[in-house]
């Protein structure tokens, strides 16, 4: 992630017409490039390697079944926060951080589609007491939808920061605070029920 100063008029002129997000005091943290869509193919063999020695259909160790594709994306948020916080494989809390542990969460997390209602009640017990109304902590309102998406951005780099919630560093670890780490990154909405018309 590159960081650029600009003035405040400037720096709000490339967020609206660069896409890149507005940040505090006039720096626009510019969003790197997209990287190409990770595959089951590409991680197949590394959860074979690493997942199904205890999570297979023979073995299914707390019930968790990883050897199908359709089983592995059925449980994609469960085994992304699991990796994420260093709990799995077990007894190996550096695989996360090597090459073959961060094409795994890759993939895991490109096919969650967090939306907004998933990550409210966090929100909610964890955000909106400071961050609601007119005067909300920093100007960042998190306790509407509207706003939410809006401000995820910056939420997304205080939370990043372990900065907030204020008192709680090791919340950005924990399995709520990774759930709104995915969201901030991606800030889907609720989606609207679909009405068919009656003739």
């Amino acid at each position: 992630m590159h960081m650029i100063r600009f003035p405040a008029l400037l720096s709000l002129l490339a967020s609206v017409f660069c896409g890149a997000s507005l940040y505090a005091q006039g720096t626009v943290v510019v969003p790197p490039e997209p990287k190409p869509a990770v595959t089951y193919a590409d991680i197949a063999d590394i959860v074979l390697q690493n997942c199904l020695g205890c999570h297979s259909a023979d073995v299914a160790f707390g019930d968790v079944v990883l050897d199908t594709e359709e089983n592995l994306k059925s449980l994609s948020k469960q085994a992304s926060v699991a990796l994420k916080l260093g709990v799995m494989p077990m007894g190996d809390e550096g695989f996360k951080d090597t090459p073959d542990g961060q094409l795994l969460i890759a993939y895991l997390d490109s096919l969650q589609s967090l939306v907004y209602a998933d990550i409210a009640p966090i929100l909610q017990t964890n955000c909106v007491s400071c961050h609601s109304g007119p005067t909300a902590r920093k100007g960042v309102r998190l306790d509407t939808e509207a706003f939410a998406i809006q401000n995820a951005s910056r939420a997304l780099i205080m939370l990043g920061e372990a900065r907030m919630p204020p008192r709680k560093p090791s919340f950005k670890a924990s399995d709520d605070g990774q759930l709104l780490l995915s969201w901030f990154q991606n800030p889907l909405p609720t989606p609207k029920p679909v009405t068919t018309p009656q003739p």
